[in-house]
């Protein structure tokens, strides 16, 4: 039963994951639009990152919407082929942006390493260093065991 449930020739997990990744990739398509409409979230992101993931995005709509119409026996073997190009296009657009951000960090990244410097640079708090002046006044140090004559 598990076999035949995840067996790919299964119409209902191929329209599940058409579903899926239509919805994805309106998501893609949405968080690009809301990238570009908020000062706030344009400063925090790198903006080349959402351009490169567009064509995805766009391609995948296209795809769904196709397989949707032609139905999904008659485009697999062209549901096939886009996949595969589109890994193979992701795979590259990652390996440029790990080259790129390597040399020019994402701005949300500089922010938090600065803010990790701020916290080092104000020093260790007292609980951090485990003293016993940290703990609270009305708070009784813990009592250590009583030991057995025995021990």
């Amino acid at each position: 039963l598990i076999l035949k449930v995840l067996n790919p020739t299964n119409l209902v997990v191929r329209q599940i994951f058409i579903y899926l990744t239509l919805a994805g990739s309106a998501w893609g398509i949405a968080d690009f639009i809301w990238c570009m409409a908020s000062p706030k979230r344009r400063a925090k992101n790198s903006i080349i990152d959402k351009i490169l993931v567009l064509p995805i995005a766009i391609t995948m709509i296209a795809l769904d919407i196709i397989c949707l119409v032609q139905g999904i026996e008659e485009s697999l073997d062209l549901h096939r082929i886009v996949i595969g190009i589109l890994f193979c296009y992701m795979s590259l657009d990652y390996g440029f942006q790990a080259i790129y951000h390597y040399h020019h960090p994402v701005p949300t990244l500089l922010e938090a390493i600065s803010e990790s410097e701020k916290e080092k640079e104000s020093g260790p708090t007292p609980i951090e260093e485990g003293a016993p002046e940290a703990l609270p006044e009305d708070r009784p140090l813990p009592a250590e065991p009583e030991k057995k004559e025995g021990e």
